[in-house]
This record gives structure tokens, C-alpha cells and sequence, in this order.
């Protein structure tokens, strides 16, 4: 199974700054996470707000798409309100039937009663990991579900419940 690859930071010290065509979440001077709206990344920064970590899986491959093979989520619950915007676009599933599933020379997938539930992982490692954290939950929440088809890079999906 692949490392926990997380970034602590202060929840109560989040913030947003703009970067060409990109929204950069920040906590001090910690480059957390970047999304391709603002409207996005302060989502994002409710979700943020009540966590003190932002974790990756598979962040360290060097596959040519490679965005399509990270996964990001939150963890370490800071006790913090999330506020008033709904933010659950999500996809509940049973935590009990999630298994990996091969898909040859494109990765590991993993998928709940044959539904995909997540983008590919580059490894059976980062496959194993995503599994462990899918495990611990019930629902795999979007930040922006809607992104044009093919474009990865600004995706974020977070677990919950």
C-alpha cells in the first residue's frame, strides 16, 4: 500500500488567491489545493474548514494525464462549523462492498456492487490506499462535478460519512 501522502495546515487560517486562471486554497503560506473558479475553491475552503489535513493519492505519478490519477481528501476533523452552503454532491455507496478492479495498462479503479466509484489509480499501491480511505465511508463527495469531459486537473472529490 502507497504512504499517506497529507499536508497538515490551520483550518482557521484559510484563504484564497488568485493566480492567472487558477484559484489557489492556502492556510499561511501552504499551497493546499488549486481549482479553475473561484466559486469552486471556496468550496472547497468550507470543506477545508473543518479538517486540518489535505491528503493525496497518487499525486507522484508520471503518467502523461496524470491528474486523472490523483485523488485528494480531507481528513483530521478540526471540530470547525462547515457554514451555511450546501455543499454534497455526493454518491453514497456501501463501504462494504468496495474492491479494486484492474484495468490492464490504464490503472486500478475502484468500484462498489460494479459502479465505478473513483478516478484510476496509477499502482495496485495507490489502488490499496484509495480502498483503505473508501472503506472508512459512505459517500464520495464532488467539489465540481461539472467540469468538461476530459479536464482532470481542477477535480476534487473528498469522502464522507
Amino acid at each position: 500500500m502507497s504512504p499517506k501522502d497529507c499536508v497538515s495546515y490551520d483550518p482557521e487560517n484559510l484563504s484564497l488567491a488568485e493566480s492567472g486562471v487558477e484559484w489557489i486554497l492556502e492556510s499561511g503560506a501552504k499551497k493546499l489545493i488549486s481549482f479553475d473558479s473561484e466559486a469552486k475553491a471556496n468550496k472547497a475552503a468550507q470543506v477545508a474548514h473543518k479538517y486540518s489535513s489535505l491528503c493525496f493519492i497518487g499525486r507522484n505519478n508520471d503518467r502523461d494525464e496524470r491528474y486523472l490519477y490523483i485523488t485528494t481528501y480531507w481528513e483530521n476533523p478540526s471540530g470547525l462549523p462547515i457554514g451555511p452552503i450546501r455543499l454534497n454532491d455526493c454518491d453514497p455507496y456501501d463501504p462494504t462492498s468496495v474492491e479494486l478492479e484492474n484495468m490492464g495498462a490504464s490503472g486500478w479503479r475502484l468500484q462498489t456492487s460494479g459502479t465505478p466509484l473513483s478516478p484510476y489509480f496509477d499502482s495496485v499501491g495507490d489502488a490499496l490506499r484509495g480502498r483503505e480511505v473508501a472503506m472508512q465511508h459512505t459517500s464520495l463527495c464532488m467539489l465540481d462535478r461539472d467540469n468538461e469531459p476530459g479536464e482532470y486537473k481542477n477535480t476534487h472529490e473528498y469522502w464522507q460519512g
